[in-house]
């Protein structure tokens, strides 16, 4: 589980950073929206229990750090919509893998990237008065990953039972755009109105700025801060300002501290048990689907690409999934193939319980030798037969076998077409040699539709 985990995590990781806007986006306009806002209000800034005003350049700070940690956590749980779309998120529900390593693999990829990002941005920290020494340093990157942490699986939550980047996006920007400006990120607490504190008293996330705001205002040789909560109304709201001004050390409620952290970690229990739970209801399908029984194929023997040859009986316990194609085909057939790839990959991580087999309809063109060359342009696999037989048997298998049109092309319309006329349709067949299912080979849900009766049958065999 943990290998699948890793490579889920890393999958992440290299699709942000091959997504060179999305790389200049998330570090571009946390700093920018910092500067122009911290420059604009300047010093204009009064905190109670200071002489003078704050820079807001100061006070900021730790809120860009939180705004960074929130969005990139929330946001990279977006791809589980995107993947279960592309059918990439079909193809890991079957595999062998369980079904945890989803979870964990996503929490631990945007917690990666959030934690990486808060960091490139706190190499500003010395233009933003803050100079946080290694010991510092450290308990602000356990800070940023317990958050991101949380942040990310509840993102998870909320993005599981949802179809659209849309509704996912619009619901982010009404709940947690007002939790990150009520978390004390733009203004202290010590101010605003009663209600305003009062909601700020009970946003999680006022006291995960609290804890970034204590752990950048300790200077090198200073204790750290041991009370990480938001203050109780009368006690000096606390922000950064040069030694000299800083109030001095406020009492600690040693017992509010120990009730709030409590039901932080309990919260993020609950939110991690509850997207487990979401997996295991709508993936681990204990009572499988049984598919329908279409038809049953018949005895044939073909020659493979290799030269060797191919039965019926060598896809025995076998699930496997075939098309009809021709090489020289100008129509369908390379979309065609090119979804019988994506199958070919998501099916690997079945462990070879699943092949794909392809059939030409034209076996005067299509030697051995020609699909070999045809299977390598479309990068395909062990797992991924390419056969050709004689044109009898072929029509044969496909008419009375697989109960699909094939035929050839008259000369006068093969100049256009191709030589050959076939059905695009896939089929899916079980170990016992009987078709469980037929789908549109050029749909573009095509894997979304696919998968999820692969992962029945291989319940069914189990």
């Amino acid at each position: 589980m943990m290998q699948a985990s890793f490579s889920l995590a890393l999958r992440e990781i290299v699709r942000f950073l091959r997504q060179k806007n999305r790389v200049i986006g998330a570090l571009a306009t946390p700093v920018l929206f910092w500067f122009l806002l911290g420059s604009g209000v300047g010093r204009s800034l009064v905190t109670p229990g200071f002489r003078g005003r704050l820079d807001y350049l100061t006070y900021f700070f730790p809120g860009i750090i939180l705004l960074i940690v929130l969005f990139t956590a929330i946001f990279s749980t977006v791809s589980i919509i995107e993947d279960r779309r592309e059918g990439f998120l079909q193809g890991v529900l079957v595999a062998p893998a369980g079904r945890s390593a989803i979870l964990f693999g996503k929490i631990m990829g945007g917690t990666l990237l959030a934690v990486f990002q808060a960091l490139v941005v706190m190499l500003l920290a010395p233009y933003s008065d803050h100079h946080p020494d290694a010991r510092v340093l450290f308990h602000l990157i356990a800070m940023t990953s317990l958050l991101a942490v949380g942040l990310t699986a509840l993102g998870f939550l909320i993005a599981w039972p949802m179809d659209s980047t849309q509704g996912f996006h619009a619901l982010i920007n009404l709940f947690f755009v007002p939790l990150w400006f009520l978390s004390g990120a733009l203004f202290p607490a010590g101010g605003a109105a009663e209600w305003v504190r009062t909601l700020m008293r009970f946003n999680p996330l006022s006291y995960g700025h609290e804890a970034l705001q204590g752990l950048l205002a300790t200077k090198q040789g200073q204790p750290l801060p041991i009370d990480l909560c938001l203050r109780l109304p009368g006690q000096p709201a606390f922000v950064t300002a040069p030694a000299p001004e800083r109030p001095g050390p406020r009492p600690a409620n040693k017992q509010l501290t120990v009730v709030v952290w409590g039901l932080l970690v309990a919260g993020l229990a609950l939110v991690i048990a509850s997207g487990m739970r979401e997996i295991w209801i709508s993936a681990e399908r204990k009572n499988f689907r049984s598919l329908p029984i279409l038809a049953q194929v018949p005895e044939f023997c073909f020659l493979e690409r290799n030269g060797q040859p191919r039965s019926l009986k060598d896809l025995e316990g076998e699930i496997w999934v075939a098309d009809f194609f021709f090489s020289t085909c100008p129509g369908p057939c390379p979309a065609l193939t090119s979804q019988m790839g994506e199958i070919s990959r998501a099916v690997t991580r079945t462990k070879g319980k699943v092949k794909v087999v392809s059939i030409t309809v034209d076996p005067e063109t299509d030697t051995p030798d020609r699909l070999r060359v045809y299977a390598d342009k479309f990068g395909a696999g062990k797992n991924w037969w390419f056969l050709t037989g004689s044109l009898d048997d072929t029509f044969r298998l496909a008419r009375e076998g697989f109960k699909l049109a094939v035929e050839v092309n008259p000369p006068t319309a093969a100049v256009r077409d191709g030589k050959m006329l076939h059905s695009t349709k896939i089929a899916l067949v079980d170990g016992k040699g009987r078709i469980r299912g037929y789908y549109n080979g050029t749909d573009a849900d095509l894997l979304a539709r696919i998968l999820p009766d692969i992962g029945d049958l291989l319940q069914e065999e189990k």
